[in-house]
């Protein structure tokens, strides 16, 4: 049976997961709300440091969390994502949100057949960065509304988000390019 201590980081990993409707409900409510639907993905962000960070200090490790967690991660900067591309100016955006979708389920896929080979693909510090400018870019975009009184916060999320593609393109390369040069692929 699962002690609490292993159960603290899983509970946090699925809580990701069950926050994604109230994101997508809190986005499409009164303007109001974008500051609800920021501080939610602010929270999941919260939720992801917290249960690798306490999984790893109290060494309890699990392999549902091994499982989910990545699943968790993607699902709710997916959703995010998508949600982005509703605002008014969405289409500077696609080209980012694409690159950055796309990339994501290429991974999940690479990482889901060297695992079928038993070989693990540990996450590298610069995927860390990628998936820390993805966060900061998306909650900046989040907050942003749709008027042009923010419009320079929408333009420095917008930034920001396609150097989290530029990052993300890089380092899913460097994962494909190692799985070739080991021979994997």
């Amino acid at each position: 049976m699962a002690s609490f201590k292993e159960k603290i980081p899983n509970c946090l990993t699925f809580s990701r997961i069950a926050i994604i409707p109230f994101l997508v409900i809190a986005y499409f409510t009164e303007e109001g709300l974008k500051t609800v639907t920021s501080t939610l993905f602010i929270i999941a962000c919260i939720s992801d440091y917290l249960d690798g960070y306490l999984s790893r200090r109290w060494n309890v490790q699990t392999k549902f969390g091994e499982l989910m967690d990545p699943i968790a991660d993607k699902l709710v900067v997916i959703t995010a994502l998508a949600l982005l591309l509703d605002k008014d100016m969405g289409h500077i955006l696609i080209i980012p949100i694409i690159g950055i979708m796309c990339r994501e389920i290429f991974i999940s896929g690479l990482r889901e057949f060297l695992a079928k080979a038993s070989v693990d693909m540990p996450v590298t510090k610069l995927a860390k960065w990628k998936t820390a400018t993805q966060m900061i870019a998306i909650i900046i975009l989040l907050a942003a509304g749709d008027t042009e009184e923010f419009l320079f916060i929408f333009i420095l999320g917008a930034a920001a988000l396609w150097a989290a593609m530029v990052l993300t393109a890089y380092t899913g390369w460097l994962y494909f390019k190692s799985a070739k040069d080991k021979g994997l692929i």
